[in-house]
C-alpha cells in the first residue's frame, strides 16, 4: 500500500521518507506498517514491473502474466491494439489487481494486441510493451496429388502468425497460404503439420495426409461394336390381292412389337422387291401391275422398331471408369468393360470414336482395331415372314359373233363365241337405224338401242325377237367379255358403229 501522512487539514502522499542511523540520512523505498492487526507493505515511490509474458488457450483470450513487486502489491493494466504506450493520465484497462495475472476475452483471432502493467498509483510508471495472438489452428482444403507429392491450401492463413511446416517423409515448403509436399515415390501418402507461433509462444497446429500421384492406366484395345439388336416378331399375315384390272396388291398385319420398316419380295409370275416408306403404319404397298399371267408370291420381312450396338473393350490395369464416345452420344462413368446403346435409328451406321481409361491420375486414350473409326450395322436379323399367293388370268379378248336375218316373228340371230375369248360373261347390245343407202349400203341415220344383255357360258346362238314396229333398217351388234382378271375391248358387228363393208340391213 503507499504510504500517506496527514498535516491535520488533508492526507499527503510522501515524496519520500528518511531515517537517520545518526550521521547519514538514508531513503526508505517501502517497509511494513500495522494497522493493528495486520502488518503491510508500504512504499513511498515503486518502478515499473518486469518480467510480462503472454499465453493463450483458445481464439478469442490472451492471458497476460508479469513478475511481482512485492507482498501485497496491487497492479494496474492497459490493454490495446495500438502499440502507443500509456501515459499516467490514461485510464487503465482494469485496476487494483491483487494478482500476477490478468485475461483478456473476446478478442479478434489474428489480431496484435498490446500489454502494459504498473503499480496502483498514476504516478507510477508503467511497463514497457509485450504483445500477444490468440490460439490459431490451422485448416486446410484443395488437397491435390502431383508428382511425387500434393499440395494443399491453407485457408485461414494469416501473415501476423509465424507459420511452420513438417512432413513424415519427403520434402515441404511454404509460401504464404500454400504448401507443397514433394520428394515422394508414386502412389505414396505422407502427413503433413502445420504449426502457428507468434513470438516464442505456440499458438496451435493442425496435420492433413496426402499422396503423390500414381501411374495413369494402362494401354488397351477395344473392339468392333456388334449389333445386338432383337430380331423383330413375324409378321402374322400376307395378303396377295388381285385388283382385277391387270395389277394386284400386297397388304399384311403388323407383328406384335412394332417394326420400323418392311421389305416385300415378290416371286413367281413378276420378280422383284419393294421397300414401303420407313414408318410403323405402313402396312401395304401401291398396285403392282402384271406383266406376265400365272401365280404371284409374296414375302414381306419386318425391321426392328429400334436397334442397339454393344461396344467392349479390353480391361485398362488400373483403370476406375471408362468414358465411350459415338456417333449415337457419349457414356461417361463405365466402370466395366462392355456397354450397350440403345434406340438406334435401324438402317444406320453406328461408329465408335474413342473410348478413353480414367483412374485418379490421369487418363489413357484405347486403340481401336484396324482403324481409329469402326462401325456396325444397327439393323437387325430379319424376323419370320409370312407369305401368300394369287392366280393371274390375262383379260378375255373380244367376243366374236356374226348377224343374220330374222323370220317372221321379227328375230336376229347372233353368233357369240366367249369360249374363245377366256371370258366368262359376255355382255351384247344391238343398235338400229331406219335411214341407210340402200339395201347394199350402210345406215347414216342414228342409231338406237334395240335391246341389251348378258350370258355366260358356252358359245351361244342368240335370238333376239319380237321387235316391235318396224324391222327394216341397218342394225349393228357391240359385245364384250369378262372375268375377275380384267375387261375385254369392244368388238362390233358390220353396220356404220363398225364401219363394216356388209351391212344387216332386210325388209319385212
Amino acid at each position: 500500500m503507499q504510504l500517506q501522512i496527514s498535516n491535520g487539514t488533508s492526507w499527503l502522499t510522501p515524496s519520500s521518507i528518511q531515517i537517520s542511523n545518526g550521521s547519514i540520512w538514508k531513503t526508505v523505498l517501502s517497509g511494513y506498517i500495522s494497522d493493528g492487526t495486520n502488518w503491510k507493505q508500504f512504499y513511498s515511490s515503486a518502478g515499473a514491473p518486469t518480467g510480462m509474458y503472454a499465453t493463450t488457450s483458445n481464439s478469442t483470450s490472451i492471458i497476460w502474466g508479469w513478475s511481482s513487486s512485492g507482498s501485497g502489491i496491487q497492479y494496474d493494466v492497459y490493454i490495446s491494439t495500438s502499440s502507443t504506450p500509456p501515459t499516467s493520465s490514461t485510464t487503465p484497462t482494469s485496476s487494483v489487481i491483487s494478482g500476477l495475472t490478468y485475461t483478456s476475452s473476446g478478442l479478434t483471432q489474428g489480431t496484435i494486441y498490446y500489454f502494459w502493467v504498473r503499480v496502483t498509483g498514476s504516478s507510477n510508471p508503467w511497463s514497457s510493451a509485450i504483445s500477444g495472438l490468440t490460439q490459431l489452428i490451422p485448416s486446410f482444403s484443395g488437397t491435390t496429388s502431383t508428382t511425387g507429392g500434393y499440395t494443399f491450401t491453407i485457408t485461414n492463413y494469416n501473415s501476423n502468425y509465424s507459420w511452420s511446416p513438417s512432413v513424415s517423409s519427403g520434402s515441404i515448403s511454404l509460401s504464404g497460404s500454400s504448401v507443397t509436399v514433394s520428394g515422394l515415390g508414386t502412389g505414396a501418402s505422407a502427413t503433413a503439420t502445420i504449426s502457428t507461433s507468434y513470438g516464442s509462444e505456440s499458438t496451435g497446429s493442425n496435420s492433413t495426409s496426402g499422396t503423390s500421384l500414381g501411374a495413369s492406366p494402362g494401354a488397351f484395345t477395344w473392339n468392333t461394336p456388334t449389333d445386338t439388336t432383337l430380331a423383330p416378331n413375324s409378321v402374322p399375315s400376307v395378303t396377295v390381292t388381285d385388283n382385277a384390272n391387270n395389277t394386284f396388291s400386297v397388304s399384311w398385319s403388323a407383328p406384335s412389337g412394332g417394326a420400323s420398316s418392311y421389305s416385300v419380295s415378290l416371286t413367281g409370275a413378276n420378280s422383284g422387291s419393294a421397300s414401303p416408306s420407313p414408318s410403323p403404319n405402313s402396312t401395304s404397298i401401291s398396285p403392282f401391275s402384271f406383266s406376265s399371267s400365272g401365280t404371284q408370291y409374296a414375302t414381306v420381312t419386318p425391321y426392328s422398331p429400334s436397334s442397339q450396338a454393344q461396344v467392349t473393350w479390353n480391361p485398362s490395369s488400373g483403370a476406375t471408369s471408362y468414358t465411350i464416345s459415338t456417333s449415337a452420344g457419349t457414356q461417361s462413368g463405365v466402370t466395366g468393360t462392355s456397354t450397350t446403346f440403345t434406340g438406334l435409328t435401324p438402317g444406320t451406321t453406328f461408329y465408335v470414336y474413342s473410348i478413353i481409361a480414367y483412374n485418379a491420375y490421369g487418363n489413357t486414350t484405347g486403340t481401336a482395331p484396324g482403324t481409329y473409326y469402326c462401325s456396325v450395322n444397327a439393323i437387325s436379323t430379319f424376323g419370320t415372314s409370312g407369305s401368300a399367293t394369287v392366280t393371274h388370268y390375262s383379260a378375255p379378248s373380244a367376243p366374236t359373233f356374226t348377224l343374220s336375218a330374222g323370220n317372221s316373228t321379227h328375230t336376229f340371230a347372233g353368233w357369240i363365241d366367249p369360249s374363245s375369248t377366256g371370258a366368262t360373261t359376255v355382255y351384247y347390245s344391238l343398235y338400229r337405224t331406219a335411214t341407210g343407202t340402200g339395201t347394199s349400203g350402210y345406215g347414216t341415220g342414228s342409231y338406237s338401242l334395240v335391246t341389251s344383255s348378258s350370258f355366260s357360258g358356252s358359245s351361244s346362238l342368240l335370238y333376239i325377237s319380237s321387235m316391235a314396229g318396224s324391222v327394216n333398217g341397218y342394225y349393228y351388234m357391240s359385245a364384250y367379255g369378262t372375268n375377275f382378271a380384267g375387261t375385254s375391248s369392244t368388238t362390233y358387228s358390220n353396220g356404220s358403229g363398225a364401219g363394216s363393208t356388209t351391212p344387216n340391213w332386210f325388209y319385212y
